[in-house]
């Protein structure tokens, strides 16, 4: 079974040897069983590493990698699909933890919905339309800001995708704790979302060096995801409260932003303009890939 899975789970690992046991043994008590398990260790200090290995000699769909060099979270969350052989990739960070049923019924979904280029789970309830049900290109914007609210602000383990939708889209960028994000943001200008339900996963609170914890307690940095709504609301024409929105939908909390850098200091405003700056770059550099 395990020569041909279905999905090819994704763990990209660093320094989570407290954690990791949890997220394998996620894996192993799944219904679903059609599955490979790739780990990529991205050098850690710790004995995470050895941990995954043992792993691995227990059970052969498990497999376990490891970089030569620290690439940091999102090269390394697009490096470990090199590995990946799945119909699907489905990203379970290692601290996180699959529910029993949780692959069974994502993937069961996704097959049942063909046309779906990639799904998303734990979207909030839409008080009119039963889960799970698709949305395409525009329709994704509007469920977002009108509807649900929290399509684009999902972390990579509520992502299931198809893997030759992944790689024709570029992965992520490199930018710590937006990059998931962003790439929401721009694959959902092309293409067929599957929303789902809460209760596939469980993802573990802030900790340490987590992405949470580096976006929200970085001013500069947390800056950047109004600078990519910006972007992509620029391309798109999306209703609000009944009228059209544009780039200028958030431009008072920017602008209030902006200010609050301002009084931040002069290392804070150099900061975020040269993340900015960075940003669009890759920006560009997706653009020209995928267009």
């Amino acid at each position: 079974m395990s020569d041909n899975p279905r999905v090819s789970i994704l763990m990209t690992l660093y320094n989570r040897e407290l954690t990791l046991k949890d997220s394998i043994e996620s894996v192993l008590a799944s219904t679903y069983q059609n599955w490979e398990l790739v780990i990529l260790d991205d050098c850690s200090q710790d004995n995470s590493y050895v941990i995954a290995k043992e792993y691995a000699e227990k059970d052969s769909r498990i497999k376990v990698h490891r970089n030569k060099s620290n690439l940091g979270d999102y090269p390394n969350r697009n490096e470990i699909t090199r590995y990946a052989i799945g119909y699907y990739l489905k990203y379970l960070d290692s601290d996180d933890m699959l529910f029993p049923y949780g692959l069974e019924k994502m993937v069961h979904y996704m097959d049942s919905n063909p046309q779906a280029d990639w799904g998303l789970t734990d979207i909030n309830q839409d008080d009119f339309n039963i889960f799970p049900y698709l949305v395409s290109n525009n329709e994704i914007y509007d469920a977002h800001y009108n509807i649900v609210g929290n399509i684009f602000t999902k972390a990579p383990s509520s992502l299931i995708i198809k893997t030759s939708f992944f790689k024709k889209t570029g992965g992520f960028l490199t930018m710590k704790g937006v990059s998931d994000s962003e790439y929401f943001y721009r694959i959902s200008m092309n293409s067929n979302l599957l929303l789902m339900q809460y209760g596939f996963l469980w993802c573990r609170g802030e900790t340490k060096g987590s992405q949470s914890s580096i976006h929200f307690r970085n001013f500069a940095l947390h800056m950047l995801y109004e600078e990519i709504e910006n972007h992509y609301l620029l391309k798109q024409t999306v209703h609000f409260n009944g009228k059209a929105i544009f780039h200028n939908r958030n431009k008072v909390r920017r602008l209030k932003n902006y200010i609050k850098l301002t009084l931040n200091g002069h290392r804070k405003i150099k900061e975020f303009f040269e993340l900015k700056e960075k940003l669009f770059s890759e920006l560009n550099k997706i653009d020209n890939l995928i267009n």
